[in-house]
């Protein structure tokens, strides 16, 4: 008999251990990527694609991690200085000196960039967590003639159309702009025993003449918190019932002794 299993499972483990992707296992009440350390590549959690369409992630990317400047012209993922404390003149010395760095796509027209850049985000599962709050900053640090319009998506599970939280639209200036979404927003998100995927991407081509911007996103933030389980729901009740229950029981005692 010919022992498959072990094989297999080594295949596995060679596969994930190439692969490099791991899904985000959240503790605690919060979890923030600020992308500093991109100079050693991408978080395990954090992918690129291009090709990307409306149900599917695209092809897996690479990012490019030496730190270039906000005019790189090339398609691409790029590991840029963040615009935070910087200012649109800043040069590329003081561009390569920042330790504060953002994750940048530079789109093209070839390579499935326009449209199909897409940055995402991958969150084993949210079983237990509720209440998800999530915030970023959306950075444009070259500014071109061409507009792209930036969508901010979620998938819970591995297949299926992705759902839209909200756009970023070329704001036409150098800078930094804060995205947020409230817990009514991310409601879906609750106790989900599903992976989430949560992606920017660029689903339209875009629009105008010339070049495109170079895009960038930073110090991505996402909180949350633990949500009673239904059974503890359930001891909950119980304890109050049999707390009112006892309380009419004393008061009736009480009142038969007077």
């Amino acid at each position: 008999m010919i022992r498959t299993w072990p094989f297999i499972l080594a295949l596995l483990m060679a596969a994930g251990a190439g692969s490099g992707r791991a899904a985000l296992v959240l503790s605690g009440t919060s979890y923030m990527q600020t992308f500093d350390t991109i100079g050693g590549g991408l978080p395990a959690e954090w992918s690129v694609y291009t090709g990307a369409s409306s149900s599917s992630l695209g092809s897996s990317a690479t990012l490019t991690t030496y730190k270039d400047s906000w005019g790189e012209t090339s398609g691409g993922f790029y590991n840029l200085a963040s615009a935070d404390g910087l200012t649109t003149f800043a040069g590329t010395t003081a561009q390569a000196n920042s330790t504060d760095r953002a994750l940048g796509v530079r789109q093209v027209g070839s390579g499935n960039y326009d449209p199909g850049a897409a940055i995402v985000l991958q969150i084993q599962n949210t079983a237990g967590l509720g209440n998800f709050q999530l915030s970023l900053e959306a950075q444009i640090l070259n500014i071109q003639n061409r507009s792209t319009i930036w969508s901010f998506q979620y998938r819970i599970g591995d297949s299926g159309n992705f759902t839209t939280l909200g756009t970023f639209g070329d704001p036409g200036s150098w800078g930094s702009t804060v995205v947020s979404f409230s817990p009514s927003d991310l409601s879906a998100w609750n106790n989900q025993s599903s992976d989430i995927w949560f992606r920017i991407v660029a689903l339209d081509g875009s629009t105008g003449s010339g070049s495109r911007d170079m895009f960038a996103i930073d110090d991505f933030n996402l909180s949350y918190s633990a949500v009673p389980e239904p059974q503890t729901w359930g001891a909950i009740s119980g304890a109050g019932l049999l707390a009112l229950c006892g309380g009419r029981l004393w008061r009736q005692r009480c009142c038969w002794k007077k």
